[in-house]
């Protein structure tokens, strides 16, 4: 049992990317299964959230993300540098490959330009 667990870290170690997104601490969960049916779970490359983050901050005209998630239900706050159509059209895109890419998660997007106050900002409002 033992030697099967260190056969199968060090395997999936080697095929496991070597190099992270600078500043990236979040881990992308693998599950190994060895031949007696034991199995664990080991993690490298970024998480769900920061491919999200990162895809769509990727876009031009997007100034930041926001990615809040717990495993099923996501939320996602865009803040695009200007409200222009071109740019919340691409957002939309990414939205729509997102929903296809991942059937099983539920997103919500909220995509906002970078001068309006923020959503919460405004529970706390007088």
């Amino acid at each position: 049992m033992l030697i099967e667990t260190f056969i199968a870290v060090g395997s999936l170690a080697l095929a496991l990317p070597s190099k992270r997104r600078e500043g990236s601490s979040e881990n992308r969960i693998c599950i190994v299964s060895t031949d007696s049916g034991n199995s664990f779970q080991l993690s490298s490359g970024p998480s769900l959230e920061a491919n999200v983050k990162s895809e769509i901050e990727d876009i031009d005209g997007v100034k930041r993300v926001v990615v809040v998630g717990d495993g099923t239900d996501y939320t996602v706050t865009v803040r695009l540098k200007e409200m222009e159509f071109s740019v919340f059209e691409k957002v939309i895109a990414k939205e729509i490959e997102l929903f296809d890419q991942y059937p099983n998660k539920n997103f919500k997007f909220d995509i906002l330009p970078e001068s309006m106050d923020d959503p919460a900002s405004l529970l706390n409002a007088p």
